[in-house]
């Protein structure tokens, strides 16, 4: 078939696929459409394979809180008897997510997971698939789930589940795997068999008398008389252990305190003269002398000179060439 995800961490299978006796009326050729996997209440439901969510509610052939999950490759599978629902109709679910918690509700007798797999509009064994163990590793936090119990405050509507149910919620079985609603044959028109010639007579042959069977009583068997024992030797106890008195010890001797040392006092130590000092003499220098300025003398007055007689250049005189 191939192999979907385990629907719950630990599968513990209990009622198989097919006929049985009836739990719940104990009468035999009742036929059970899936596979029971006992499981505590509360227990996690896990989501055999991604898909979408075709309905959840009130299942009435007994299935209690049910979810159906179409993964949309001619597969459905159910899950019922649950405590409650985390999904709702149309929603898409991934492999392996919380999608409710065990319960049983319902036609049940105890906590555990009704666990369907309805291929191509047919119920099919679920143990025919591989399922891959899960474990949830996460921390999951709070999930708000619905419990469609009738009577209680569960939202209203009557799902469509994947096989139709009848007006008198019965479930017809036909060869053990197909649901489909069988219509009861026609009854044959009654007619009147031919009437045969009477058979002959039947002679029974004579009843010869059979001596009465010996009855051969074995032998009682021996009396087997228990083998005498001899009784118990006499328990000696042994004699209490002699009582030893301590040794009587001598008192301690008298502890002798020393006598304290003397108390030496420290000399007295006087101390020197105070030998009065004369005052030190405080010796001032002389003032510095006064330097006088030198005594410049005036300087010699300015006496004006004559000006000085300037050269006169005359220029030489020249004989006359004589003429050619």
């Amino acid at each position: 078939m191939g192999s979907l995800t385990a629907p719950l961490e630990t599968l513990t299978p209990t009622s198989p696929f097919g006929l049985r006796i009836s739990p719940l009326s104990g009468s035999a050729g009742e036929f059970h459409w899936g596979q029971d996997f006992a499981a505590p209440c509360g227990t996690r439901v896990y989501a055999a394979d991604a898909g979408v969510v075709r309905a959840v509610g009130w299942h009435p052939w007994g299935g209690g809180n049910r979810v159906e999950v179409d993964h949309e490759n001619g597969l459905i599978t159910t899950y019922n008897h649950l405590q409650a629902i985390a999904v709702k109709k149309g929603e898409s679910v991934e492999v392996g997510e919380v999608i409710a918690k065990v319960g049983t509700t319902g036609s049940s007798t105890g906590c555990h997971l009704h666990f369907e797999t309805i291929r191509n509009g047919a119920h099919t064994n679920p143990l025919q698939w591989t399922l891959q163990p899960i474990k949830q590793r996460d921390e999951l936090g709070n999930i708000e789930m619905i419990s469609y119990v009738p009577g209680t405050n569960a939202p209203k509507g009557a799902p469509t589940w994947a096989i139709p149910v009848r007006q008198d919620n019965s479930h017809a079985v036909t060869g053990g795997n197909a649901e489909k609603v069988v219509p009861p044959p026609p009854e044959p028109p009654v007619t009147e068999p031919p009437r045969k010639a009477p058979p002959p007579p039947v002679v029974e042959p004579p009843v010869v008398p059979q001596p009465p069977p010996v009855v051969v009583e074995p032998p009682p068997p021996p009396v087997v008389e228990p083998p005498v024992t001899s009784p118990p030797p006499p328990v000696v106890e042994p004699p209490p252990p002699p009582v030893v008195e301590p040794p009587v010890t001598s008192p301690p001797p008298p502890v002798v305190e020393p006598p304290p040392p003397p108390v030496v006092e420290p000399p007295v130590i006087s101390p020197p003269p105070v030998v009065p000092q004369p005052p030190p003499v405080v010796v001032v220098p002389p003032p510095p002398p006064v330097q006088q300025p030198p005594v410049v003398p005036p300087p010699p007055p300015v006496v004006p000179q004559p000006p000085a007689e300037q050269p006169q250049n005359f220029a030489p005189t020249r004989a006359p060439e004589p003429a050619p």
